[in-house]
């Protein structure tokens, strides 16, 4: 800045009456400056969250404005947010072509190839990163569950996870109490109502479908169970895909096709790679809970 000012009295005097070189110089002033202030933005305002801030790939952040929902920033190649809801780029809805919105900041951060995980967060102090606490248990390369510790965090994970769940007092047949190991295969699919508009999202999951998983459970004894399981676990691959095997359906598939408004096994293998019908309770999942269920899995 004291550079420009000297130049431009430099050249009111007639020091320098060179208008291409002062331009010149100008231009390479001006760059100078915006790369003092990207380094700024990159390695202090956004690391503390103040005009900027980073959004992991796969995970989505919430901006509040005093204490109030803004926005939501995320980053996740090929997707954006239509209506709080995720969606592909590119994907057709009514007949629209869906392409992703941004800002005039952002585009110009995108430009300068650093727009992807650094994102323009608002005016500070009034817009701030929202924070929450977050315990679950996921599994692990060997298939057993870890557990993590309740930590607090700023951000929410979008790409497909896997979680476990135990469920006790869960009654067979005759009465018995089970304790059923419940693992679930599921993705955000709006950070907004996980976030904003549930309570502890993972547990209202858990806590929604825990009603079809006992009143699945209940149709068996624990001696059908343990054998139509393992029978079921020993001759697939992948314990999820299950129909017209000559077995049976897994557990699990039942209690997914119930929630999809299918109880009976379809002719072929139910496909989870699609949209969950309109008026499925896995559609009302999505919309209550903001989170798409993929598979249920139960373990033996």
């Amino acid at each position: 800045m004291i550079l420009i000012v000297i130049l431009l009295y430099s050249l009111l005097t007639g020091i320098v009456n060179d208008y291409l070189l002062i331009g010149i110089l100008l231009l390479i002033l001006l760059v100078v400056d915006l790369a003092l202030f990207l380094g700024v933005a990159y390695f202090w305002l956004a690391p503390n969250n103040i005009f900027f801030t980073f959004v992991e790939e796969g995970t989505a952040v919430v901006v509040l404005t005093n204490q109030a929902y803004k926005k939501t920033l995320i980053s996740f190649e090929g997707h954006h947010l239509e209506n709080e809801f995720l969606v592909e780029d590119g994907e057709l809805d009514d007949g629209n072509h869906s392409v992703a919105k941004k800002g005039l900041i952002q585009k110009i951060l995108g430009l300068m190839f650093i727009g992807k995980g650094l994102h323009y967060l608002g005016i500070w102090p009034f817009d701030r990163v929202y924070y929450y606490d977050f315990i679950w248990t996921s599994i692990d390369s060997e298939g057993k569950p870890r557990p993590h510790e309740k930590r607090t965090i700023s951000y929410i994970f979008l790409k497909k996870d896997v979680y476990w769940s135990r469920l006790s007092n869960i009654e067979d047949k005759e009465g018995l109490p089970l304790t059923i190991d419940v693992v679930l295969t599921m993705s955000v699919v709006s950070p907004f109502v996980a976030l904003m508009r549930t309570d502890r999202w993972l547990d209202s999951v858990i806590n929604f479908i825990r009603a079809e998983i006992r009143s699945e459970i209940a149709k068996y004894k624990y001696e059908e169970l343990i054998n139509r399981n393992s029978a079921l676990n020993g001759n697939k691959t992948d314990p999820h895909r299950s129909c017209d095997d000559g077995i049976g359906k897994g557990l699990g598939d039942e209690i997914y096709g119930r929630l999809n408004s299918y109880p009976d096994c379809p002719v072929a293998d139910i496909n989870y790679e699609v949209v969950p019908d309109e008026d499925s309770d896995l559609r009302y999942i999505e919309e209550k809970f903001g989170v798409r269920i993929w598979k249920i899995g139960i373990a033996d």
